[in-house]
């Protein structure tokens, strides 16, 4: 039967090696290139582009919540509560 005591450390290993692992991949992503624009103008549009796909997203779920409140009012009228 594996004791408690054997469970914890090698939990605490586990841990202690997925940091480590976590760190060694941070210290090589910093030193990557982050994509800085220097042009103002290709900056903006580039923003312009993310925020366009942000807003495309956001309004794809904002159809799904407005079918989920049609379902509920429904279910509401067919199934009524007592």
């Amino acid at each position: 039967m594996i004791h408690f005591k054997q469970v914890k450390l090698v939990s605490k290993g586990l841990i202690l090696v997925g940091i480590m692992i976590l760190m060694s991949c941070g210290k090589t992503y910093q030193t990557e290139s982050l994509g800085t624009i220097d042009n103002p103008e290709q900056a903006f549009e580039e923003t312009q582009k993310a925020l366009d796909l942000i807003a495309t997203n956001l309004n794809l779920g904002m159809k799904s919540v407005i079918y989920l409140e049609e379902f509920e009012m429904a279910k509401a009228k067919i199934f009524i509560k007592q």
